[in-house]
């Protein structure tokens, strides 16, 4: 047993931040619990469960409060027209946000136990809830023997000393092969229940085995299900393999549609154009045919379909139209699902159009549907498009609050990048308005800048947001030295990604102009070379990136 010193000296390091404290074997807890609890800690216990459940470390945490009904109502709203099932990240928000409400009154020890036979899906949940939290009083005790059940506490274990680092070990962690296990062969029912609880990892890879042991899914459900999961795991040639099974099972016309719009949806974002618009003509109705559908929701989704279908012509009047009449439609008939995207995609048409006005007006409105049907990894990304919307129309108050949030979600889901995007871009509105506290409070603090930081991308944005920093300080001498070291970054090559590299000289060129300017120098020079830059980036960054060097003119 660990003496007393030991642990009030392993509770003191946890008291500094969310930081982490692992056992390698299951402790006597009753000394961690006391000590915890006599320094003001609400002590939280979960054990993952014997019979595999999905998520079941977390729901156990959640069995002796109402929130599990609300966890499990995630499960029960399947929008059965939507080429997608519920997001997976929903779930892990889900329980960071409970754990936030909890640390309201005070905080936390959460303590988890035998975490090397947990499930993929719920160990990224812990690391989802892990970044979350940067300032808060979160204390974690994870306990994992050195048996590694199924090959992911370890790999777990790696991330999370890398990206947050662990605050003090018991023993070390031992690697050793993950232990072959009699098990009865996971069913189609199985991958079904796992995959509509949040649990996609393990439920795929359920239904692939299902699927495979058995050779045939009388109905298509399960093939459609797959299809459905692969494309939110990205894993589009799965999604077209599986969707194109789920084609000649389905009988239930509405299944069948659905299966259509995934097949559709994996197709292009897999960039098969030529089979994608080959199926054109079979997907979809003729616009004549969907005018006469009397049901408004069925309408809806129909021309969803010839929206997604017509994506990639190269006139885009057929596409906007339907877009058009979706968005004219009572509101209160159709799917929020289908309306949301409707609202982004037309959005995404003002984007390559220049008018980001009305893009604006499109983005905000299916954001707001987004948040309330809590998709957060559509939303994660649409709040950074927003942000820098709101940043090229002026609205720099607003681009502030909603690129620092958005930053937080991007932390929380484990993409630094897009988080270190987001901070630049607020660093750079709120020098704009020459707010000080706010270009502050945008940088990242404590383990969360070095995790932010750590790619040769965010290395760049780092330098650019110290720039924006401190122009907004008045301190141009050292935004000039962060200049100068971003321009050395970028000449060295160190982005290979050509996109970035644009993207990241004409933010330079922008942030050059800024700094000649508040020194009495001709700025317009590099606010030219920034528009030049800005023109041969992509469409959905092209007309911010203009807007924002108009302005500086």
């Amino acid at each position: 047993m660990t003496g007393d010193r030991t642990i009030g000296r392993m509770i003191s390091a946890l008291e500094k931040g969310p930081s982490i404290i692992l056992h390698a074997k299951d402790p006597e807890l009753a000394d961690w619990r006391r000590e915890a609890v006599r320094r003001g800690y609400e002590w939280l216990e979960a054990t993952v469960p014997d019979r595999p459940e999905p998520l079941g470390v977390w729901t156990g945490l959640l069995e002796s409060d109402a929130a599990v009904k609300q966890f499990r109502s995630l499960t029960v709203d399947e929008d059965l027209d939507e080429p997608s099932l519920r997001d997976a990240r929903s779930f892990r928000k889900f329980l960071a946000d409970w754990l936030r409400n909890r640390l309201k009154h005070g905080p936390v020890t959460l303590c988890l136990k035998r975490l090397e036979c947990a499930d993929l899906d719920s160990l990224l949940a812990m690391e989802f809830i892990a970044r979350s939290f940067v300032d808060d009083r979160l204390a974690f005790i994870l306990i994992a023997g050195p048996e590694d059940a199924n090959g992911h506490w370890t790999k777990t274990y790696a991330r999370l000393s890398r990206d947050i680092g662990i605050a003090g070990h018991l023993a070390a962690p031992q690697t050793s092969e993950p232990i072959p296990r009699q098990e009865e062969p996971p069913s189609i029912s199985d991958g079904l229940y796992w995959c509509r609880h949040g649990a996609v990892h393990a439920g795929a890879r359920m239904l692939a085995s299902g699927l495979d042991v058995s050779g045939n899914d009388d109905d298509g459900t399960g093939w459609l299900t797959l299809a459905l999961v692969a494309t939110q795991l990205q894993d589009y040639e799965m999604s077209d393999m599986a969707s194109d099974r789920a084609l000649r099972s389905l009988r239930d016309s509405r299944a069948v549609r659905r299966a259509r719009r995934v097949h559709l949806l994996a197709l292009r974002r897999a960039g098969r154009l030529d089979a994608f618009r080959r199926l054109k003509s079979e997907y979809c109705k003729p616009l004549s045919v969907v005018a006469l559908q009397p049901d408004h929701n069925e309408r809806a989704w129909d021309l969803f379909d010839i929206a997604l279908a017509t994506s990639q012509d190269q006139d885009p009047s057929e596409h906007r139209l339907s877009l058009d009449r979706i968005l004219s439609m009572p509101q209160s008939d159709i799917s929020p699902n289908c309306l949301a995207a409707a609202s982004i995609w037309r959005a995404a048409l003002c984007y390559v159009q220049g008018d980001l006005t009305d893009a604006l007006t499109f983005q905000t409105h299916g954001l707001s549907l987004l948040d309330e049907r809590r998709d957060f990894s559509r939303v994660l990304l649409l709040s950074s498009r927003l942000g820098g919307l709101l940043a090229a129309c002026g609205h720099h108050d607003q681009a502030i609050d909603v690129l620092t949030s958005a930053a937080g979600r991007a932390i929380a889901a484990g993409e630094p990048v897009l988080a270190a995007h987001n901070i630049a871009e607020a660093a750079n509105a709120a020098q704009n308005i020459g707010d000080l506290r706010a270009a502050q409070n945008a940088l990242p603090k404590g383990w969360a800048a070095a995790y932010v930081w750590a790619s040769p991308v965010g290395q760049c944005l780092r330098f650019l947001t110290l720039a924006h920093v401190s122009i907004a300080e008045r301190d141009y001498q050292t935004a000039d030295q962060h200049y100068r070291r971003l321009a050395d970054a970028l000449n060295s090559d160190l982005i290979e990604e050509e996109s970035w590299a644009i993207r990241l000289w004409c933010r330079a060129s922008y942030v050059r102009a800024d700094i000649a300017r508040c020194l009495g120098q001709s700025h317009m020079p590099f606010v030219v070379m920034g528009l030049k830059l800005a023109e041969r980036t992509g469409p959905e960054e092209r007309g911010v990136l203009m807007a924002l060097g108009r302005q500086r003119l």
